[in-house]
């Protein structure tokens, strides 16, 4: 069974190939295509910022925030993730085994 997954890739056959294996990479890569469109959006906007995304993983961006960029910085990523109907959160923290809820925003 050929298949075209979302960004145009085709899967090939073999015989390890199941509906459940194509169904993930079809999951994987709308995932990815999302993410990755986040993430120029995100990186658009830290443009001239001191800010710095330094981790992303699954659906987790970790954001090295620099305070003289302001909040507005922060509320500005978080309108695109609400843009594209996820919730977003933000945490600080020293390091990322110590982060919190902040009352920043």
């Amino acid at each position: 069974f050929p298949v075209t997954i979302p960004t145009g890739k085709d899967l090939k056959n073999s015989p390890e190939m199941n509906l459940l294996k194509v169904f993930n990479y079809i999951i994987q890569n709308l995932e990815t295509r999302t993410n990755v469109s986040l993430l120029i959006k995100i990186l658009n906007r830290l443009n001239q910022a001191k800010s710095k995304i330094v981790l992303v993983v699954y659906d987790a961006f970790l954001l090295d925030f620099n305070s003289e960029d302001g909040k507005d910085l922060l509320i500005d990523i978080m309108e695109i993730f609400n843009q594209h109907g996820y919730p977003a959160r933000v945490k600080y923290g020293r390091d990322y085994d110590s982060l919190q809820q902040t009352t920043y925003l």
